[in-house]
């Protein structure tokens, strides 16, 4: 049945790139009533007027990892922990002397012992100039930080009297060993430098002494003071020449004068 009226026609168009760049491109996109985009089960996208529709682009540039995560602590631990190596490659662990109080032989004693902890590599970890690095920045590092502070105790402990390790039980780093003893013995190690100095001050020659007897006695003496020189850096040649002057009576002087 006629009755005048018309339908208005839909249209349906799917739009290509082409299109919208061509002359009728503004006329679909101005016109909302005359255009039905049928875009499919695709994602919408923004189309401008007038341009030509892109690709999303994605980036080949991997993400870092994440923070507070193993990962990320194990790339921060090869970039920033220290290296720490293995010591003890000499495989000693004893020397000729052993520390005990009744021989006063702290300076002797200790003096070798740097040179052993010397040989194994292991004297900052006695002398404390290597952190401990954590566990989980440097597990590696780790390992070999408790290697060789067992390793400097055990150095320490089979070059010490069983008198003397009442002084170094229970300490967990060779460094507070050793700053133990050091502590003990290094204030009668003083009291023992006193001594010596004084019984070399008093050797004297006097009339009738046989002089290169007398000098090598004060010789003697003199080698014994010069292993305490930790307590007296004036201590030398000079200083020596001078303690052999005042060992020898006035009618010396003469000849002594011109040395000192």
């Amino acid at each position: 049945m006629d009755n005048g009226y018309v339908p208005k026609p839909v249209y349906q168009a799917t739009i290509a790139d082409e299109d919208l760049g061509g002359a009728g491109g503004d006329d679909l996109i101005d016109d909302p009533n005359t255009l039905n985009l049928d875009t499919g089960p695709t994602a919408p996208q923004t189309v401008m007027a007038g341009t030509q529709a892109t690709q999303p682009t994605q980036s080949t540039v991997p993400a870092p990892p994440p923070q507070n995560t193993p990962a990320h602590a194990a790339s921060q631990a090869a970039v920033a922990a220290p290296l720490i190596l293995k010591g003890g490659g000499s495989g000693i662990t004893k020397i000729e002397e052993t520390l005990e109080n009744k021989k006063n032989n702290w300076t002797t004693w200790s003096e070798l012992m740097m040179m052993l902890f010397d040989l194994n590599d292991i004297v900052d970890f006695v002398v404390s100039r290597v952190p401990h690095p954590e566990r989980a920045r440097d597990p590696v590092g780790d390992k070999n930080w408790r290697y060789n502070n067992a390793y400097a105790k055990l150095c320490i402990d089979n070059n010490t009297a069983p008198s003397e390790k009442v002084h170094t039980q229970g300490c967990g780093t060779a460094h507070k060993m050793w700053e133990n003893l050091k502590s003990m013995y290094e204030s009668t190690d003083y009291m023992v430098y006193t001594d010596q100095l004084k019984a070399t001050l008093e050797i004297r020659a006097t009339k009738g002494t046989h002089i290169p007897d007398h000098l090598s006695r004060l010789k003697k003496s003199w080698d014994k003071l010069t292993l305490f020189s930790d307590h007296n850096k004036l201590m030398g040649d000079a200083f020596f020449k001078c303690v052999i002057a005042q060992s020898l009576p006035r009618s010396w002087n003469a000849f002594t004068n011109p040395f000192v």
